[in-house]
C-alpha cells in the first residue's frame, strides 16, 4: 500500500494513521493544513483552526437559538476530516461511545457528525503532540476520568 504513494509517509502521517478512521490520505491532509502542531497550544485552538467549535446564537437574555458549527476556519480540514468521522463512528471505540452517549442524550444525526470530527481532531492533536501511537484503553480511560468528574460536579452542587 505504502508503494503506490506517490510521497513518503512521514512520522506524522504514520502517528496520524494509527487512530481508528485516518488513513495515510487523510493524515496528508490534515498535515498539509495545519502544518505543525507547535502552532497550536491546545486542541481546542486546533478545532477553531477547523471551524469544529460551537457557535452559540443567542441575543439579549430571551432569544436562544440553536447552536453549530462556527465553520469560521478551514473548509478543506472540515473537508477532510468528514468520511474519516463516518468511519470513525464505527470503528473506533472512543468515537463510537460518543456516539451513543449523544444519541442516548436525543441529539440529532448531524450534531453527532459534527462532535465525530471535532473529537477525531482533538484525538490526532493529543496523538501528534505526544508522539505516541492511539492506544483506545488510554483514550477510553480519560473519557471515564472525565466522567467521573462530572458526577463529582454534580453531586457537589448537589450538596
Amino acid at each position: 500500500m505504502v508503494s503506490s504513494l506517490p510521497w513518503r509517509p512521514t512520522v506524522s502521517t504514520n502517528l496520524l494513521a494509527s487512530i481508528p478512521g485516518i488513513g495515510t490520505t487523510t493524515a496528508a491532509a490534515i498535515l498539509s493544513e495545519i502544518g505543525s502542531v507547535s502552532q497550536f497550544a491546545s486542541a481546542r485552538q486546533l478545532t477553531a483552526f477547523a471551524g469544529l467549535d460551537p457557535r452559540i446564537r443567542e441575543s439579549g437574555s430571551s432569544v436562544r437559538g440553536r447552536s453549530c458549527l462556527s465553520k469560521a476556519g478551514s473548509p478543506r480540514l472540515r473537508k477532510a476530516l468528514y468520511f474519516p468521522a463516518l468511519a470513525a463512528l464505527r470503528f473506533n471505540p472512543a468515537i463510537a461511545a460518543l456516539r451513543a452517549r449523544l444519541l442516548a442524550a436525543g441529539k440529532v444525526k448531524k450534531l453527532i457528525m459534527g462532535a465525530a470530527m471535532r473529537k477525531l481532531l482533538q484525538i490526532a492533536f493529543g496523538v501528534l503532540k505526544s508522539g505516541v501511537p492511539f492506544d483506545a484503553a488510554i483514550c477510553m480511560a480519560d473519557l471515564e476520568q472525565k466522567r467521573e468528574q462530572k458526577e463529582e460536579q454534580k453531586l457537589a452542587l448537589a450538596a
